[in-house]
């Protein structure tokens, strides 16, 4: 049945098991990196890559299958694209709105925080710019996140209306997160910068 693939049953049979093998282990490998091209704001066509840098890493390996210059000049993109997915998501466009939005939602938050004072922060020239810039991130999927960023921003974090309004938004930001498949990448090392900025500022 396997003599297409080898005139000898055992090394045919071996071959064919070999074959399933890196099929497996190169949707393994493909899932796992397509999770953090998303992390990292990508979206299909970062996916779709990342799936061609994986493939073109097996073609590479695999002997006789391309030439030798040739598939070292391959593995080495392939090895790229497999290591440095947030250089795919800037190749594919950039990152996606959602995760953008993100960004700037949380840097945003926290920027008010460091300064205690929210009726300070809102006459910061910065706050000001960024928030003004969050209308080009207006899209279906991020509209509710936005507007009710817009609204918390610089309310009173105790008022009761406020709480309310803090709760809607964590669930926006999740959904967003979900749309992403996972916590931005970014923000692993937001608790570390957080921790330079030092004491929070008065205004």
């Amino acid at each position: 049945m396997l003599d297409f693939i080898d005139p000898d049953p055992g090394q045919a049979l071996l071959k064919f098991a070999l074959a399933v093998l890196v099929m497996v282990v190169g949707i393994m490998l493909w899932r796992q990196l397509s999770r953090r091209v998303r992390r990292h704001g990508g979206g299909t066509v970062a996916a779709i890559v990342t799936g061609a840098g994986i493939v073109a890493l097996l073609a590479s390996l695999y002997p006789d299958l391309i030439p030798f210059d040739i598939g070292l000049i391959v593995l080495i993109v392939a090895l790229v694209v497999i290591y440095r997915p947030d250089e795919v998501v800037k190749l594919t466009g950039g990152p996606r709105v959602e995760w953008r939005a993100l960004r700037e939602g949380r840097d945003l938050q926290h920027l008010v925080t460091k300064r205690s004072n929210p009726s300070l922060a809102k006459l910061n020239p910065e706050i000001r710019d960024r928030l003004k810039a969050l209308a080009t991130l207006e899209a279906p999927s991020t509209a509710e996140y936005l507007d009710l960023l817009r609204e918390t921003l610089f309310a009173d974090p105790k008022a009761p209306e406020t709480e309310e309004k803090l709760a809607l938004l964590a669930e926006a930001d999740a959904a967003l997160v979900a749309i992403l498949g996972g916590q931005p990448i970014r923000e692993r090392g937001r608790a570390a910068r957080e921790r330079e900025d030092g004491p929070t500022e008065a205004g």
